[in-house]
């Protein structure tokens, strides 16, 4: 299954960047996830580093710990990473608009 989600923001592309690749602030945007990690090392949204995600599915549970790798990492343009599996992706892309940005997650 195959889902795209846009939401239209006051703010430039990098800043949404800033926000949706800071992982360890993913609590406050994420329904599901509710709090992130960096892992071995890793400190920031560079390609191949890897960050657990604390989840509680569909707000009710089952609660689990994932494990996630960034795939892509263009600051102002693309943020993406593979849930468990890098092939198994999740990408925002920010784009600038007339009245701020949109950032979507096909």
């Amino acid at each position: 299954m195959h889902d795209s989600v846009t939401v239209h923001m006051a703010a430039s592309p990098l800043k949404v960047w800033d926000l949706v690749s800071d992982v360890t602030k993913i609590g406050r945007y994420s329904p599901e996830t509710f709090e992130a990690e960096w892992l071995e090392g890793a400190t920031g949204p560079s390609v191949g580093a890897k960050f657990r995600g604390h989840v509680k599915r569909n707000q009710k549970g089952p609660i689990y710990w994932t494990t996630c790798t960034v795939t892509s990492s263009e600051p102002g343009r693309e943020f993406a990473f593979g849930v468990g599996r890098p092939e198994d992706l999740q990408r925002t892309h920010p784009k600038a608009t007339t009245c701020g940005t949109s950032a979507s997650r096909p």
